[in-house]
């Protein structure tokens, strides 16, 4: 037997219809028929990209007034979700476009380098890869050719010393021992990477610090001078950039760019 609840629930979808919706007598259940129907009443998914101008132009050919794009610099992400709606008239959101910048190869080779202190042949190897786009020096402000670094990251000398001292009496008896060890030879302090860390940014000359230990064998730690400066600087671009190729399609679109990321709960 139907009891009233249930009966007061039939009554009320049948007064509510909706396109997508109907009735089953099993469970009284409210089934979306739109999959079994010829077409979607609209567009939803994900269009994902790492070209800024690919991403860019799809916004521009399908944003409307609701659109609105969240920025994140930090991460070189845009999401640009196309039915987002408004507070009074609020959308799904589940029709977006993403945008991820990649790192050039130039910038990632580099930065694995980074990760850890490397062994000469690991260095070598970078600087022959990617010779085209280093520079060197001795000294901050001194030059060194790259045949000559190459020479001398090939051979770093290493020189061992070790002084003893003992001291002994009738009250105690010391022993100390002092072992140190220096590069002797003069390798590059100073390697330059002129490269675009990602992709659609402007190339710049990374300055990277090169702190050499003498242990055995030899390694070599690298540190890219001013990281966090440089990482804001590329945010920034990015930002801008963002801007700039929307902006030149939709002339309102800085007004619902948003800086930060969106979750819907």
């Amino acid at each position: 037997m139907i009891d009233l609840e249930q009966l007061r629930a039939l009554i009320l979808a049948g007064l509510n219809p909706t396109p997508d919706t109907c009735v089953l007598p099993k469970d009284y259940r409210l089934e979306n028929t739109e999959s079994h129907a010829r077409e979607p009443r609209r567009l939803r998914g994900t269009y994902q990209t790492s070209s800024l101008k690919a991403w860019a132009d799809y916004v521009t050919d399908h944003a409307g007034p609701s659109s609105r794009v969240f920025l994140d610099p930090e991460q070189f992400k845009a999401i640009a979700r196309i039915n987002h709606g408004t507070e009074a008239e609020p959308e799904w959101g589940d029709f977006r476009a993403v945008l991820q910048l990649r790192q050039t190869p130039a910038y990632a080779a580099l930065e694995s380098l980074l990760k850890a202190p490397r062994l000469q042949g690991e260095l070598l190897d970078y600087v022959l890869d990617w010779s085209s786009d280093l520079t060197f020096f001795s000294a901050p402000g001194v030059p060194m050719t790259q045949a000559t670094a190459v020479q001398q990251l090939q051979k770093l000398d290493t020189k061992a010393t070790r002084a003893a001292s003992n001291e002994e009496t009738d009250l105690k008896r010391e022993r100390s021992l002092l072992e140190s060890a220096v590069i002797t030879s003069q390798p590059p302090t100073l390697m330059v990477v002129t490269a675009a860390p990602f992709e659609d940014l402007a190339e710049r000359d990374l300055q990277v610090r090169l702190v050499y230990a003498p242990t055995d064998p030899p390694s070599i730690r690298l540190r890219l001078l001013s990281r966090e400066t440089l990482q804001r600087q590329w945010a920034e671009e990015f930002s801008a950039l963002v801007c700039a190729e929307l902006t030149s399609g939709i002339s309102d679109i800085s007004e619902r760019v948003h800086l930060g990321v969106f979750t819907q709960s």
